[in-house]
């Protein structure tokens, strides 16, 4: 099992970030994305609206996942290679195999 040091600050926000399932889904689109993605993007994608996606936006930001960009007044977002990022996937892959775990336990 792989270790990662997190302050508590990052640890407040990565929990943050995994209770929402919509913060779950943007980070799951702007990672799936090769370049860049504006919110406008993100919110048809996500099925959400741009006050939702920004607040969840700022914590993957403040989280170091995700970067942010203004251009002309456009909100430009970039996924982010790191190790928090590997973190959060490696954490979001765990969670989805548990809840199928559940979901083949409720069907028997």
């Amino acid at each position: 099992m792989e270790r990662y040091y997190v302050n508590p600050e990052e640890l407040a926000v990565l929990h943050m970030c995994l209770s929402s399932k919509l913060c779950m889904r943007i980070f799951r689109i702007i990672s799936a994305e090769k370049g860049a993605i504006n919110i406008s993007a993100i919110c048809r994608k996500a099925g959400c609206s741009t006050g939702n996606a920004k607040r969840h936006l700022q914590r993957l930001v403040r989280l170091g996942v995700v970067e942010e960009e203004q251009l002309c007044g456009l909100h430009i977002f970039y996924p982010k290679q790191g190790e928090m990022a590997r973190l959060l996937r490696r954490t979001m892959e765990e969670l989805e195999a548990e809840a199928d775990k559940c979901a083949l336990r409720g069907k028997a």
